[in-house]
C-alpha cells in the first residue's frame, strides 16, 4: 500500500472538522475531489475511516487509533518542507568554522552570537586549531571557513588577506599605561612577550628597535593573543595585540583582563590574517552571508590608511 500526502492530509483535516466540505476548503480542493481521495484512502486500508452521525463525520476507532501517528507524520513533513524553503533562502544550515586561538576566544564568539539572533536555526560549529591544519582543513572541504596567519595563497581555497593595526598591552599599573600611545624609547627596557621568532610582529618589532638602536628583550613565547593578555595581566611584560583581539577588548566583549590597559604603539606594528573559505563545492547561502559579516566587521574596525 503506498499511502499519499494528499490523503494523510485529508484525513487530518476529517478528523480536526467533523466535515468533508471544510476539509476540502482547507486543502483548496473540490469536495467530489476530496470525495474521491478519501474513498480511495479507504479502499486503501481496507476499511472505513469515518461514518456520518447528526450530520458530522466522525472518527472511527481505527481512525482514532491511527490519528495521533498520522498528526506526527504530517509535522515531520511540515518540518521538512520548512527546511527545504529556508535552505534555500541561506536560513538554515551548518557553518564549521575552525580558527587560531585569538579570533576564537576575542572575536568569533560575540559575531556569532550576533549572526545567529539574525538567523536562528544556524548550527554553527566552531573549533580552534593551527594555521597549517586550518588551510588543510579548508582545502580539503572538512571545514566552511578559516581564520589562519598569513601565509601562501593556493587555488585550493579562496583567501582574504587581512591587515590588522596592533596595539601595546600594558599592565595597568605601567607608568605609560595612560598615555596616548608609547614608543620604544619612552617603554626603554621592558620585557616583550611574542608569539615567536618568526611572526611577524615580532620580525617588525625586532627592527624597529635595531633601526632605533635600542636593545630588544623577550623571555616569555606564546601562541595567541589570549596568552599574550594573559602574561600581560600577571605583569610580566609587554605584548603586541592585534585590532580584532582589542576590538572585542576594548568594547568588554569576552574573556576580560581588568589589569591590561591597550596603548597604541608607534611606530605602528601590523600584523596579517588570512581569511580563508572553501572552493571545492558551491557554500551555502548562510555561509556565505557569515562569510560576507566577518569580513565587512573586520575591515570596519580595522581601516589601515
Amino acid at each position: 500500500m503506498q499511502m499519499k500526502l494528499k490523503q494523510l492530509r485529508l484525513f487530518n483535516e476529517i478528523y480536526v472538522t467533523g466535515s468533508l466540505t471544510t476539509a476540502a476548503g482547507r486543502l483548496f480542493i473540490s469536495q467530489p475531489a476530496a470525495s474521491k481521495i478519501l474513498a480511495n484512502l479507504e479502499h486503501d486500508v481496507g476499511y472505513k475511516l469515518f461514518h456520518r452521525k447528526n450530520g458530522k463525520l466522525q472518527a472511527t476507532p481505527e481512525a482514532n487509533l491511527l490519528h495521533e501517528e498520522v498528526l506526527s507524520a504530517l509535522q515531520h513533513i511540515n518540518q521538512l518542507e520548512d527546511s527545504f524553503r529556508r535552505a534555500g533562502r541561506g536560513a538554515r544550515g551548518e557553518i564549521k568554522i575552525t580558527s587560531i586561538l585569538g579570533p576564537a576566544l576575542g572575536y568569533l564568539p560575540d559575531l556569532i552570537r550576533r549572526f545567529q539572533l539574525e538567523h536562528e536555526e544556524a548550527h554553527i560549529i566552531l573549533a580552534t586549531g593551527t594555521s597549517l591544519p586550518i588551510r588543510e582543513m579548508v582545502a580539503t572541504a572538512k571545514i566552511d571557513i578559516g581564520i589562519a596567519d598569513i601565509g601562501l595563497q593556493s587555488n585550493r581555497y579562496d583567501m582574504t588577506a587581512v591587515t590588522m593595526r596592533c596595539n601595546c598591552a600594558l599592565h595597568t599599573s605601567h607608568p605609560l599605561a595612560n598615555q596616548p600611545f608609547v614608543t620604544p624609547l619612552l617603554l626603554g627596557a621592558i620585557n616583550w612577550i611574542t608569539y615567536g621568532s618568526e611572526h611577524e610582529t615580532t620580525t617588525q618589532l625586532k627592527a624597529i628597535y635595531k633601526e632605533q638602536r635600542i636593545a630588544f628583550q623577550s623571555n616569555l613565547t606564546v601562541h595567541s593573543t589570549i596568552m599574550g593578555l594573559g602574561m600581560v595581566e600577571m605583569n610580566m611584560g609587554a605584548a603586541i595585540i592585534d585590532s580584532m583581539s582589542s576590538n572585542h577588548f576594548q568594547r568588554n566583549i569576552g574573556i576580560q583582563f581588568p589589569n591590561v590597559k591597550l596603548v597604541p604603539f608607534k611606530p605602528r606594528v601590523l600584523e596579517t590574517v588570512d581569511i580563508i573559505s572553501q572552493n571545492s563545492r558551491p557554500m551555502s547561502n548562510l555561509t556565505t552571508l557569515f562569510l560576507a559579516k566577518l569580513l565587512t566587521e573586520i575591515k570596519e574596525f580595522n581601516n589601515i590608511a
